[in-house]
């Protein structure tokens, strides 16, 4: 009998089977002895038979021995508070485990790759968290498997209770630490600083549906760390008229949408927990990069998108 995968995963699903019918699959091809599914209700009677379907797919094609267990919201809460509250609900039944949302495709290295961080780094309060998103190549003279990020990477995590219980969907001291002058010590790249308090504020007002920036200022406020892998693990399939936070653009799609891939065995760990400045900063000039070819692109009408993240 194949052995099971013995970390809990939270999978937060909505309306898109076609998502659901390419990334559940790789969930079953692990057996996770405990799975966690949270689904937001459908804003309207006819989005209901989406949101239906989907459960319905997710539950008859667990076909292995799973304690599963299910937060299926009848009302539309927003991705945004529906996200949050799934991580919380899973974080009170479990210690530490993975979060993939319905447009995760992972690779299954992702998966090893995270159990073996959430072991290794279990007694290390430092590190916020694991992703299996690489948003940037790194040279094969680069001998160690992952890396120490100050960027919280959302597409396909992993973290532990204590770490998530610092998280705050308001983030209700960002503005008094913003009127105390203390942004300059927590984000000291004016550059990043600009960019972070336009993006959060757009996501406190709501403008941007996106739960992560506030687990993002947890990371930023307790000058915490991310593992990432050396090569990317995780695709995103998001990039389609009908997502929230991703846009269906060729600029999006040429930095973001990366292919997924494997990690070497055995895993070489860096010497020292420590923020690798060099591919951090690496991460800055990429992501300026694409969020100012998305602004050039939308004023002259070529591209259009609503926010700039």
């Amino acid at each position: 009998m194949k052995e099971q995968f013995d970390i809990p995963i939270l999978y937060t699903v909505f309306n898109r089977l076609d998502s659901i019918k390419q990334t559940f699959p790789e969930i079953r091809k692990i057996r996770p002895k405990q799975l966690f599914i949270g689904a937001d209700g459908p804003r309207n009677p006819e989005e209901k038979a989406k949101t239906d379907s989907v459960r319905k797919y997710i539950l008859e094609n667990v076909d292995w021995d799973c304690e599963v267990k299910t937060l299926f919201f009848k009302k539309n809460l927003g991705v945004n508070v529906a996200t949050f509250k799934a991580i919380d609900w899973f974080f009170k039944n479990v210690e530490k485990g993975i979060i993939l949302e319905d447009d995760d495709l992972p690779s299954l290295s992702f998966f090893t790759f995270c159990k073996e961080m959430l072991t290794k780094y279990e007694k290390t309060p430092k590190v916020m968290s694991i992703s299996g998103f690489t948003p940037i190549k790194i040279s094969p003279r680069n001998k160690e498997s992952y890396y120490f990020s100050k960027n919280f990477g959302v597409w396909g995590w992993a973290t532990w209770r204590d770490r998530w219980q610092k998280a705050d969907l308001l983030s209700s001291d960002f503005d008094k630490i913003e009127k105390n002058n203390d942004l300059k010590k927590i984000i000291k790249n004016p550059i990043e600083r600009v960019i972070f308090k336009r993006i959060f504020k757009h996501s406190l007002v709501g403008n941007v549906s996106d739960w992560a920036f506030s687990f993002t200022f947890v990371h930023y406020k307790n000058n915490a760390i991310c593992i990432k892998p050396k090569r990317n693990l995780i695709k995103n399939l998001g990039f389609i008229e009908e997502s929230t936070n991703t846009t269906n653009n060729f600029i999006d799609r040429r930095f973001l949408c990366i292919e997924a891939s494997k990690l070497d065995n055995p895993i070489v760990h860096p010497k020292k927990v420590e923020i690798n400045k060099y591919l951090c900063n690496k991460e800055m000039r990429t992501d300026i990069l694409r969020k100012s070819l998305k602004r050039i692109l939308n004023k002259i009408g070529i591209i259009k998108y609503k926010y700039s993240y």
